[in-house]
C-alpha cells in the first residue's frame, strides 16, 4: 500500500453532484402552492432503493437542484405527485441542457380525447419499473378494485357513454369483446387481446368536485408495439358530459411492467371524474395496480406553502423537507488511520465511524438544520480520539445544537451557540474520546472490535443537530463540502481530515511536513503522503473494514486498481462483488 503512486488529479472522493432539472406537468396550477419532488437512488434490481432528499418546485413547477450521490450512481428516480420517472446518468440521449439532467413530466401528456379507430401521436416516455404503485400513507385509494382481484366487468358502448359511480370497471369500446380479468401466478390484472387494431379500454367513475387535485397512476404492459396505450382522466359536470380531458401516453411499455400517472385539476362544473384505462392497438395490452387519489389544494396548516400530505413537518413553517446522504437510514462510514503525520499499517480501523446526514430545508430548498446521526463501529488504534466536523459558515450564523450526549473536557472551548472557539468557521465537536462512546469490553483483546475471537462490543447511533439562524444556500454547505476530522484527546492541536481538506485554526501548523506527511498549505495540499495516499477515507456505504493489521488491500482485491487508474476503474470496488473482497481479512462478528 505504501508504495502506491496516486495519479495527479486523483483525491479519493467517492462523491459526486449531479445538476437536475426537473418540469412539473403545466396541467397544474403552482401560484399559491409548491410541490414536492422526491429523488431516490436505485437498488439491485434497477428500481426505486432508497429516498435520497425531498424538495420543492417554484411557482413555475420547476425545480433545481445538485444531488450529492456516491461516483457509482448510474441511475437516479424522481417521485411526484405526478408519478415517477427515471435519469440514466450514463444515457446520451436523455435531455441534459445547461450542464443538468432534466425531466419534463410534459411529455406524454395531452388534452386529447380518446380517439376511436385512431391512435394519439405521443413522444417517447421514460418508463419506470416498479414492484408496486408505491402509495403515500394517509392517502386513500379511492378507487375500487384497483388490483383487479374481483372478476366482475359492466360493458360500455364507448368511453363517452353515461355512467355511474357504482365502483365497478366497465369495459368500453371494443374491449366489450377482447377485455377480461385474468388471473396467472397469484395476480389478477385486466387484458385485451385483439388480433387486429382495436380500440377500448376498462374505466371507473369517482367522485370529484371543483378545486380537487386527481391523480390516476397505473401500471401497464404489452406483448407488441403498442403506440397507443394510455391513461386518462375525465371530468364530468352534472349531466354525465365531459368537460375536460387529461391523458397520458405510455409508448411501447414492453412485456414488464410499467408505471404512469396522469394528473389533473378538476375544472370548474364538476361532479365526478371518469378514470380510463385505454388501448388502441393490435395485440395484447394488459393493466393493472389503479390508484387514484383526490386531494384538497387547501391544507396547509403551518402556512408554508407546500401541502401537509407532501410535508414532512407539516406543524412547524421553518422545515418542510428532508436532504439525506446517502441515504434515508442508509449510514456512510468515515474510516480514520490514527497515527498521522506518520505512516501505519493501512488497515483503516483505528476508528471507524458511521455517519448519516440529513440538511433539513425550507419550503424554498433552503438550508435551516443539519442533523449529522454518528456511530462509532471499531476503534483499531491505541491513541484516544475525538470526532468534530467543520462547515463553512461563520460561527455567528449557527443559533445552536442538540446533542444526544455530552461531554466534560476542560482542553475544548466552546461559544454560547455550541461552536467551538477561536475558529473562523463553525466548528462543531461530537465527542473527545470514542472510548466513551464504544467501551472496551475488558475480555483481553488488544483493539475494539477489530480482533477476531473476542466479544463485539454493540456500538449505539448518536444525533446530533445544527440549527441555523437564517436559511442558506444549498451549495454553501453541500455534503461534498463538510469537513469532518479526528483529534487526539490529549493533543486538540493535532488533527486527522480527509485528504486535500484544510485543518481547523486550532491545529499545529508545524506537525505538517514531518513524519511522512507531504501537505504544502500554501499550495493547498494537506494529508497526503508523498505519494499522495491519505489517512482517512469517506465510503458512501457502509463500509466491511479489514481486520486488525491487515491492510485494505488485502480486504479490497481491486481498491489499489481504483487508485492507479485515477478512479476509472473499479469505481465500486467496496462493494461485495464477484472478485472484490477476501472476507478472511475482513472483519465479521
Amino acid at each position: 500500500m505504501k508504495d502506491l503512486v496516486v495519479p495527479d488529479g486523483f483525491n479519493f472522493n467517492m462523491i459526486k453532484s449531479i445538476p437536475i432539472s426537473i418540469l412539473l406537468p403545466t396541467t397544474i396550477s403552482y401560484s399559491s402552492t409548491n410541490r414536492i419532488i422526491e429523488i431516490w437512488n436505485e437498488n439491485a434490481d434497477g428500481r426505486p432503493g432508497t429516498l435520497i432528499k425531498t424538495g420543492s418546485a417554484d411557482n413555475q413547477g420547476i425545480y433545481k437542484e445538485s444531488i450529492s450521490v456516491p461516483v457509482t450512481t448510474k441511475k437516479l428516480f424522481t417521485n411526484c405527485f405526478a408519478g415517477w420517472r427515471s435519469i440514466n446518468l450514463q444515457e446520451a440521449g436523455l435531455m441534459q441542457t445547461e450542464e443538468a439532467f432534466t425531466i419534463d413530466y410534459n411529455v406524454g401528456y395531452s388534452k386529447t380525447p380518446p380517439k376511436p379507430k385512431q391512435g394519439i401521436p405521443g413522444a417517447l416516455v421514460n418508463g419506470v419499473k416498479l414492484n408496486r404503485n408505491f402509495l403515500k400513507v394517509g392517502i386513500e385509494n379511492v378507487l375500487k378494485n384497483g388490483d383487479f382481484s374481483v372478476n366482475n366487468f359492466g360493458y360500455l358502448e364507448t368511453w363517452s357513454s353515461a355512467l355511474e359511480a357504482d365502483g365497478v370497471w366497465y369495459a368500453t369500446d371494443e374491449a366489450k369483446n377482447d377485455g377480461s380479468i385474468i388471473s396467472k401466478e397469484g395476480n389478477s390484472f385486466a387484458r385485451i387481446n385483439s388480433e387486429k387494431y382495436s380500440v377500448g379500454g376498462f374505466t371507473q367513475l369517482i367522485q370529484a368536485t371543483s378545486g380537487q387535485l386527481v391523480t390516476f397512476s397505473g401500471d401497464t404492459r404489452g406483448f407488441d408495439s403498442q403506440q397507443d396505450v394510455y391513461l386518462f382522466l375525465v371530468p364530468r359536470n352534472q349531466y354525465g358530459e365531459f368537460i375536460d380531458v387529461f391523458s397520458f401516453n405510455l409508448v411501447n411499455p414492453g412485456i414488464t411492467w410499467v408505471n404512469g400517472t396522469i394528473v389533473g385539476y378538476m375544472p370548474e362544473g364538476t361532479v365526478t371524474c371518469q378514470v380510463l384505462f385505454y388501448k388502441g392497438s393490435t395485440g395484447i395490452v394488459d393493466f393493472d395496480n389503479a390508484v387514484v387519489r383526490v386531494n384538497e389544494m387547501d391544507s396547509d396548516l403551518d402556512g408554508d406553502g407546500v401541502l401537509d400530505w407532501e410535508d414532512s413537518y407539516p406543524d412547524d413553517p421553518e422545515k418542510a423537507f428532508d436532504d439525506f446522504y446517502p441515504a434515508k437510514d442508509k449510514p456512510g462510514t468515515i474510516a480514520f488511520e490514527d497515527l498521522w503525520p506518520s505512516q501505519s499499517d493501512y488497515d483503516f480501523n483505528d476508528i471507524v465511524l458511521d455517519y448519516q446526514i440529513n440538511r433539513i430545508t425550507n419550503a424554498k430548498n433552503k438550508i435551516v438544520e443539519i442533523d449529522v446521526i454518528t456511530e462509532v463501529r471499531a476503534i483499531g488504534g491505541s491513541t484516544r480520539n475525538g470526532f468534530g466536523m467543520q462547515i463553512y459558515l461563520s460561527p455567528d450564523r449557527i443559533a445552536g445544537i442538540k446533542a444526544d450526549f455530552e461531554f466534560l473536557d476542560d482542553a475544548i472551548k466552546l461559544n454560547e451557540n455550541g461552536t467551538e472557539m477561536g475558529q473562523k468557521w463553525a466548528t462543531f465537536i461530537f465527542f473527545t474520546d470514542a472510548c466513551k462512546l464504544l467501551p472496551h469490553p475488558g475480555d483481553g483483546s488488544p483493539t475494539i472490535n477489530t480482533t477476531m475471537g473476542y466479544h463485539f462490543v454493540v456500538p449505539s447511533e448518536k444525533k446530533f443537530r445544527i440549527f441555523l439562524k437564517e436559511p442558506v444556500d444549498p451549495e454553501i454547505v453541500s455534503f461534498d463540502k463538510l469537513n469532518p476530522f479526528i483529534f487526539r484527546a490529549d493533543e486538540r492541536s493535532s488533527e486527522i481530515h480527509l485528504r486535500g481538506f484544510p485543518p481547523t485554526d486550532l491545529v499545529n501548523p508545524e506537525l505538517f511536513g514531518t513524519g511522512n506527511d507531504a501537505s504544502n498549505p500554501e499550495a493547498g495540499i494537506y494529508y497526503q503522503t508523498k505519494n499522495g495516499l491519505p489517512w482517512v477515507i469517506n465510503v458512501p456505504v457502509q463500509f466491511e473494514y479489514t481486520i486488525e493489521k491487515a491492510e485494505i488491500l488485502k480486504g479490497y482485491l481491486v481498491f489499489a486498481n481504483w487508485i492507479s487508474s485515477g478512479g476509472n476503474d473499479h469505481e465500486d470496488w467496496y462493494l461485495d462483488k464477484q472478485g472484490y473482497r477476501n472476507w478472511e481479512n475482513i472483519y465479521r462478528w
